[in-house]
């Protein structure tokens, strides 16, 4: 089983208490004070894809080693750059594929699991 959150250590990353007037935040300052490296990522995909933030983690992170914990329905668009970068250790899912133009199977995160760079944990 994996790392629980530990919600006073979450709210301590923020460097100061947020105000009202300061709750709503450019992505790129959100994901600076908030986002740690050994966290637990969730990405989810419908009507509203993540893309804007999965592409600001990959900016602020890339080059580094942060060994994040991925968790989404299935790996699409983005979220393989985040694989191919090295900056996620583990993969919760139901499904590791390349949807568009048609179901595929996703090479980047079996070179990855191969390497030996990343484990999967699917679900369904």
């Amino acid at each position: 089983m994996g790392p629980t959150l530990d919600l006073k250590r979450w709210l301590d990353a923020f460097e100061e208490p947020l105000g009202a007037a300061e709750k709503v935040l450019p992505l790129a300052e959100a994901v600076r004070r908030a986002v740690r490296p050994g966290m637990t990522l969730h990405f989810t995909f419908g009507h509203n894809r993540p893309t804007a933030s999965i592409l600001e983690v990959l900016r602020q992170f890339r080059g580094t080693e942060p060994g994040f914990t991925m968790a989404m329905l299935f790996t699409a668009g983005p979220a393989i750059a985040l694989l191919t970068e090295g900056l996620v250790k583990h993969l919760v899912t139901t499904l590791v594929c390349e949807p568009y133009p048609a179901p595929a199977p996703c090479r980047p995160a079996q070179r990855e699991v191969k390497a030996g760079r990343l484990s999967i944990e699917q679900w369904g």
